[in-house]
This record gives structure tokens, C-alpha cells and sequence, in this order.
């Protein structure tokens, strides 16, 4: 019983751990690296909260750098909730969701 709980711990232990990991690239500066190749990647602004496009080096550089802007966004940028609009819930009740007693 003691080793089920005790691999059970160490398997949720790692596992926020590696997520942990993967959001502090996020929080790396954009880094070019040295080399001058062009290719085209994607970095985490932390002042505008976006993924941006920038042309990577090739070589070194940082964790901050992810190949597709959907990658990008997956791993930094937060949910948002859409805006609501006025007009969503059109039609929305049904004559059966009036109750006059209240």
C-alpha cells in the first residue's frame, strides 16, 4: 500500500513539475542567439501577453522559442473570456421558463 502511494506522489510530483517547466520558457527574453540563419519562430512578449513572430538565428538562444504560433500560444498565452454582447440571448428563454410566482 505504502509503494502505491508513494509512486502515486512521485507521478503527480513530476508531472506539475514538468508543466512548471515548460511555462517559465515563457518568461525567457527574446533571443535571437548568435548564428544567422532566418528562421522564421515564435517567442512570449510578457509585456504585451502574445506571441510574436521573430527570425531565430539557428543556433543557442533560449527556451523562449517555439516553432509554431499555436505551440506558442498553448504553452504562455491565458484563456480569455470573449467579450459579452448585448443581444447573445435573444429567444433564449422558452414561455415554459416563466414562472409569475416569483
Amino acid at each position: 500500500m505504502h509503494f502505491i502511494i508513494v509512486v502515486s506522489f512521485a507521478i503527480l510530483a513530476s508531472s506539475i513539475l514538468d508543466t512548471q517547466g515548460w511555462h517559465l520558457n515563457c518568461t525567457y527574453p527574446k533571443d535571437d542567439g548568435p548564428c544567422r540563419a532566418r528562421v522564421r519562430s515564435y517567442y512570449f512578449d510578457n509585456q504585451t501577453q502574445r506571441c510574436r513572430k521573430f527570425w531565430y538565428g539557428g543556433c543557442e538562444g533560449n527556451a523562449n522559442n517555439f516553432e509554431r504560433r499555436k505551440d506558442c500560444k498553448k504553452a504562455c498565452e491565458v484563456a480569455r473570456p470573449s467579450p459579452l454582447r448585448f443581444g447573445d440571448f435573444r429567444g433564449a428563454l422558452n414561455a415554459s421558463d416563466f414562472n409569475r410566482s416569483t
